[in-house]
């Protein structure tokens, strides 16, 4: 279902109060009024709010065993709020569950973005996302003030471990407008001083306005009521640098290798997976009945037996049983996990190893 979605974002914070929602909704107005198909994915089971912001012109449904999202004005919309008005009181698991099937089980048709408005924290949900789609990048949401900075600077490190290479960073709030000149009720500088520390770009500062509240609260486009704002100027400028960023930015493919048994010399030929600043494969092939080799876009080849491997899998299946001889380990098949890694489907009984791109990069070349 994600196939035909060209750029899938990530809109984060680490923390709640400071605007992500906000952020979304409004950057998903600018890019749908520069002519893009847009959807927009409420990762937040536990305290949605894009029904408020986005209500619905046609509901969400069921087709085909798939789920046919909401639309607003032409953009694409899921979340739980759709469906249920009361509080979310569920554990972690069936969050997950409920965020897997917003994602990869709705219909999305085809999307130039498709955004997702993460839930604060760095947990559960957050992991799941991450470790299984493939997201082109974040976008950060911040605050002026330190006590926001501490979070998104935690948001960012999530984002980073797991290789999604961050877009820029919106200050929310930044500044507000009162007798021909700016105040700044909740500090100054705070996102050009968090840009200089991660090395990201402020891609915008979006100011108080009382318009921008009220649109939020009745669910309008601020585009529609007040397209003349410095709020809905600076959203239109948010949009067209964030399109910038994808016109210089490399694809990203998922692929798998399916094991052959009856091993022959057979290659498939990958493109590069991550960005720059991170590992990236240029081919990756069976050598053998139990082996593959990866060979990087650095030069470097790693060769790779499955025994060893799964000997070091981090599932807590192979954690308790220990190391197994090389006799017994073979694989079903081999597949990415979003930026982040390959998951590898032993024979052996485990179809829940996870290695990161990193890991295999060092530990193996």
């Amino acid at each position: 279902m994600l196939k035909k979605i060209k750029q899938l974002i990530a809109i984060g914070a680490g923390k709640g109060g400071v605007g992500k929602s906000t952020v979304t909704c409004h950057l998903a107005l600018a890019l749908a009024n520069m002519g893009y198909e847009v959807g927009v994915l409420d990762a937040d089971v536990y305290g949605p709010s894009i029904d408020l912001m986005l209500p619905f012109d046609v509901p969400p449904s069921e087709q085909d065993g798939y789920l046919i999202p909401a639309k607003k004005d032409g953009i694409k919309l899921m979340s739980v709020a759709y469906f249920k008005q009361t509080a979310a009181i569920v554990r972690a698991p069936i969050a997950n569950e409920t965020i897997e099937r917003f994602l990869f089980g709705t219909n999305w048709g085809a999307l130039d973005y498709l955004l997702v408005d993460f839930p604060p924290g760095t947990g559960d949900v957050q992991l799941t996302l991450l470790q299984q789609a493939n997201f082109a990048g974040a976008l950060l949401v911040t605050t002026p003030q330190e006590v926001a900075l501490l979070d998104v600077r935690k948001a960012h490190d999530c984002f980073a471990r797991l290789h999604v290479p961050i877009l820029g960073l919106v200050e929310n709030m930044s500044y507000f407008e009162m007798g021909g000149e700016r105040v700044f009720p909740l500090g100054e500088g705070g996102g050009e001083r968090l840009c200089r520390e991660l090395d990201c770009q402020l891609i915008g500062k979006v100011p108080l306005e009382p318009r921008l509240s009220l649109c939020g609260d009745q669910g309008e486009s601020l585009f529609n009521i007040g397209v003349d704002t410095q709020a809905g100027e600076n959203f239109k400028c948010i949009a067209k640098k964030l399109d910038l960023v994808f016109e210089k930015q490399e694809g990203l493919e998922h692929f798998e290798l399916v094991w052959k048994k009856n091993f022959s010399m057979i290659e498939t030929s990958l493109a590069p997976i991550s960005s720059q600043k991170f590992a990236r494969i240029a081919r990756l092939f069976q050598a053998g009945p139990k082996e593959f080799v990866i060979e990087w876009t650095d030069g470097g080849v790693s060769r790779y037996d499955l025994a060893k491997l799964q000997s070091q899998c981090p599932c807590a299946r192979c954690q308790s049983q220990g190391k197994k001889s090389i006799d017994e380990v073979g694989a079903i098949k081999i597949f990415s996990i979003g930026r982040f890694g390959l998951k590898i489907e032993f024979d052996a009984g485990c179809k829940a190893g996870i290695f990161s791109f990193a890991h295999l990069r060092h530990s193996y070349h």
